[in-house]
């Protein structure tokens, strides 16, 4: 299937550098936690209020785009809105690999951290 990805890197993942000022990371990972929890519940907060119905598939995908332009540190893709493509089987590491094959078509994956960082990974409805 075809996936988008947000990644959040913090001081003491792999290559703590940011893609847009070239600047080192400073955040630790607790702060990394709590922005990653923003950004999922804005991506997922529901379009109207007063219904409280769930967000719908292009909603969050347009805010899932948006989100990553904005804050993922993942540089390939969030010019394009996190977009990874259609992933082959074996290309992430296992911990994501796995969340992708759980992953219904239109969500949004929990923090996911692996030595790159904390990752949200929305598969594409």
């Amino acid at each position: 299937g075809s996936f988008s990805l947000i990644l959040l890197k913090w001081n003491e993942s792999a290559d703590p550098t940011c893609w847009r000022t070239h600047q080192p990371i400073v955040r630790g990972l607790e702060e990394c936690r709590l922005r990653l929890r923003k950004l999922r519940d804005k991506v997922l907060a529901p379009s109207d209020f007063n219904i409280k119905q769930p967000a719908k598939p292009k909603e969050v995908k347009r805010r899932f785009a948006e989100s990553a332009k904005q804050h993922s540190d993942h540089a390939a893709s969030a010019r394009g809105g996190g977009d990874l493509g259609v992933v082959m089987s074996g290309t992430l590491d296992p911990h994501l690999e796995h969340a992708a094959r759980t992953l219904a078509p239109g969500a949004v994956s929990d923090e996911i951290q692996t030595p790159q960082g904390l990752h949200l990974l929305m598969r594409q409805p």
